[in-house]
């Protein structure tokens, strides 16, 4: 595997409000839709040339019906396009405010602080239609959504039932608590990445199967002994999921730290994954290390991966280096990546 070239995607005025904060990347056809962590919105991208052109900007209110309503983030941390559908996913991750080092009193009160925000409850389903020229849109009619409040979702409500995960459930994002980050969708089968927990070095894959309920709610089937999951534990040098792509039979999975310090990004391949059954730790002779990806030391990391063509990967980082973004012309410089 090697960097092969770079590609320009042009967001013009949108530049400024979602390039420092990319999460998600997903294609359909001609069109790129990529998300930010700060928002509920996804932008949309059309093919020019050798990169992509800002089309428009789409509030998932407008599809979904979200439990914080349309102006609260729902940290999309991860897309998915399978059979003509947008795949949606946000964190589901508790927050710990920021203390104010100014103000030391107000700083314990916050670090004290454990937030909900009821938009991250989110697994969504999307159709997409085609438009001329090779391109889609997203439409609301066919929309699912695993039932979320709140407070909670259906999908924390099934993690709890697991008695190594539920503890996780209730400790914020970054402090190796429960944060879903990468999503790859085959059929019903859904499988979900963990930035945290990491349990004892081994990163974390649920696998479920979701189904059309009514009234456009997303339900998961019962596989193992009731439970509604399957958990699939992989040694991956201590990294977390960030995000997950289906190659073949396989997935590729993109990894970075857990916690807040700054670590390695690395590409890892999960052989055979689509044929996998059952719970259970995935043999080390199944994972190989395709590549070391760089990041920087206080940001630039690789967040999101999908493909451009069956060979070839775009990745997008969060926080990005100066030399990525243009505020001038709104063109954000992403990597790729050629499978050998």
């Amino acid at each position: 595997m090697s960097s092969e070239s770079e590609v320009k995607l042009a967001f013009r005025k949108r530049a400024a409000a979602v390039v420092d904060d990319l999460s998600a990347a997903a294609i359909a056809g001609k069109t790129l839709f990529v998300a930010g962590d700060e928002t509920a919105s996804i932008e949309v991208l059309d093919k020019r040339g050798s990169g992509f052109s800002y089309r428009d900007t789409v509030d998932l209110a407008d599809f979904l019906a979200l439990p914080g309503g349309k102006n609260a983030e729902a940290d999309i941390e991860g897309m998915a396009v399978c059979r003509d559908s947008l795949w949606v996913l946000g964190s589901h991750a508790l927050t710990r405010p920021r203390p104010d080092r100014a103000d030391p009193d107000d700083a314990l009160q916050r670090i004290r602080t454990i937030e909900r925000q009821p938009n991250r409850f989110l697994l969504a389903r999307i159709p997409l239609l085609p438009r001329r020229g090779g391109t889609f849109e997203m439409s609301d009619r066919g929309t699912g959504m695993v039932d979320a409040g709140r407070r909670s979702s259906s999908l924390i409500k099934w993690v709890s039932d697991d008695a190594v995960l539920a503890s996780f459930t209730a400790l914020p994002s970054k402090e190796n608590g429960f944060d879903l980050e990468g999503i790859a969708v085959v059929g019903e089968r859904v499988f979900l990445g963990l930035r945290g927990p990491v349990l004892r070095g081994y990163a974390v894959i649920l696998e479920f199967h979701l189904t059309d309920g009514k009234r456009g709610a997303l339900k998961a089937r019962k596989l193992e002994g009731g439970r509604r999951f399957r958990k699939h534990l992989l040694e991956l040098d201590g990294l977390g999921l960030r995000d997950l792509v289906v190659y073949g039979d396989d997935l590729l999975l993109l990894t970075g730290p857990t916690m807040m310090a700054p670590g390695p990004a690395r590409l890892y391949r999960w052989h055979g994954a689509l044929t996998a059954r059952g719970s259970g730790l995935v043999p080390e002779a199944a994972v190989s290390l395709e590549a070391d990806l760089q990041t920087g030391l206080s940001g630039d990391n690789p967040e999101a991966i999908t493909f451009l063509d069956p060979e070839t990967l775009l990745v997008l980082h969060d926080s990005p280096a100066k030399s990525r973004v243009n505020r001038k012309t709104g063109t954000y410089t992403a990597d790729t990546l050629t499978l050998r």
